[in-house]
């Protein structure tokens, strides 16, 4: 694994632990089919345990984990699995991403900015989004902005809904689940229902 040169990554940085992480891949796997789910979860979330899980192709792949951006590439980013054995950054570039081989999958990224609207938050020409795309896949869930570490109930609610709306054709599935999925939370006459809560998601689907 290559870190670009771009990135300062600093060996104390300190980011903050993401401990509703766990119970939102829970959910989401109960959700989806727990039966054919592989979890990746605490000293098990390794760069190199989900590159070995991606090899087997899955219909849908979902990281909870941060996403650190650029200070001189705007157009690129990371995602963060923190450190490797010898203490050295364990990431995952889109030029790693880019190289997968996941046709149709939906891909899922709940961390902070994942998928900005903003060129300048890595989802240009060489961001995250756009290398998942060349890496094959049929739809990338990801968020506009920071988001709270929740504890997975809108995405347990994305995952019941795609499962349905797969049923019914992949064409627009994904979005559909996740329109489904923020109305629930919107009538849910809870603290769900906040828009901070769903509105950062946005899904990109190829047609």
């Amino acid at each position: 694994m290559i870190v670009p040169a771009a990135f300062t990554i600093p060996e104390n940085r300190q980011l903050p632990r993401l401990p509703g992480s766990g119970s939102e891949l829970r959910r989401a796997a109960r959700a989806w089919d727990a039966r054919q789910t592989l979890l990746l979860t605490g000293s098990a979330a390794t760069r190199a345990n989900l590159l070995a899980a991606v090899a087997s192709r899955p219909e849908v792949l979902h990281i909870a984990t941060h996403v650190l951006h650029p200070s001189a590439r705007p157009d690129d980013a990371l995602l963060d699995f923190g450190v490797d054995s010898h203490g050295s950054p364990s990431v995952l570039s889109t030029d790693d991403i880019a190289s997968l081989g996941l046709p149709d999958s939906v891909i899922v990224m709940s961390g902070c900015a994942s998928a900005a609207d903003d060129d300048s938050r890595g989802s240009g020409p060489g961001g995250l989004t756009w290398a998942w795309f060349l890496a094959g896949a049929r739809a990338v869930v990801g968020t506009r902005r920071p988001t709270s570490d929740g504890n997975g109930a809108l995405f347990e609610s994305f995952y019941r809904a795609l499962r349905i709306t797969r049923r019914t054709g992949a064409r627009g599935a994904a979005s559909r689940a996740m329109q489904l999925a923020a109305l629930e939370m919107l009538h849910s006459s809870s603290w769900k229902s906040v828009p901070s809560y769903w509105a950062a998601f946005y899904v990109i689907e190829k047609e």
